[in-house]
């Protein structure tokens, strides 16, 4: 019996963002496999829940928070046998990923470890850069300019480096790393110029230019936007 992996991108946080087709392969699908954070809900799997029919099988397979490549190596080991054990059996799974598959997706580290044993379809979604974009009403590129996504994880100078050449930018991963790429925005004169943003399109989303920001614990889910100018 040969069976489908789907990799289903649930988009930015808006279900009503969820595209046509990922809707077909959800209510289609008798596995729905999501991950999540030790011990906490799956934003994945809220994202998705208005489409999973209620006699779907659900797969949890749980991600370590900390920075601990063996564990995140081990947890997705697990995750990729539960889901081929469904595979074997004949039985099509639907992996939910939120945002797009492919852009920083947890289904990546799924994909790599079975896609030498089964057929896989990936299904695009609507990342959170394009969401957070249409949010700030803020173009991303225009004519010849050149767009630079880094994680704010890099190293301080690296950070800068890139950030001091590029005509738009955003930032993703921000978190704990806030006050560092406040400074780096600073000393290259772009920080005035720069807006926050975090869980676009969600219930408690917010924004503002980064200059407002007043708040100390800065969530996961928080992108930073340095902005270009555009003439149209």
């Amino acid at each position: 019996m040969t069976a489908t992996l789907y990799g289903i991108g649930v988009g930015p946080g808006d279900p009503d963002l969820i595209t046509l087709k990922a809707q077909q392969r959800l209510q289609q699908c008798p596995v729905i496999a999501y991950p999540a954070p030790v011990g906490k809900n799956s934003l994945a799997y809220r994202i998705a829940a208005p489409y999973v029919p209620s006699q779907a099988t659900h797969l949890r397979f749980d991600i370590p928070t900390v920075a601990d490549t063996e564990a995140l190596e081990a947890a997705y080991d697990l995750a990729a046998q539960n889901i081929a054990k469904h595979l074997e059996s004949g039985n099509d799974v639907g992996c939910i990923c939120e945002g797009d598959p492919m852009f920083y997706g947890s289904f990546i580290y799924l994909m790599q470890r079975l896609q030498l044993r089964f057929t896989i379809e990936i299904i695009p979604g609507v990342s959170s850069i394009m969401a957070g974009a249409s949010v700030l009403q803020q173009p991303l590129t225009v004519h010849n300019q050149h767009l630079l996504i880094i994680p704010g994880t890099l190293p301080r100078d690296t950070l800068k480096q890139q950030l001091s050449s590029a005509d738009v930018a955003v930032i993703m991963k921000v978190g704990r790393h806030f006050e560092k790429i406040c400074q780096v925005l600073t000393e290259i004169r772009r920080f005035e110029h720069s807006h926050y943003i975090a869980y676009a399109t969600m219930n408690q989303q917010h924004h503002c230019p980064l200059s407002m920001v007043k708040i100390t614990q800065i969530p996961y889910f928080s992108l930073i936007y340095v902005c270009g100018t555009y003439d149209l």
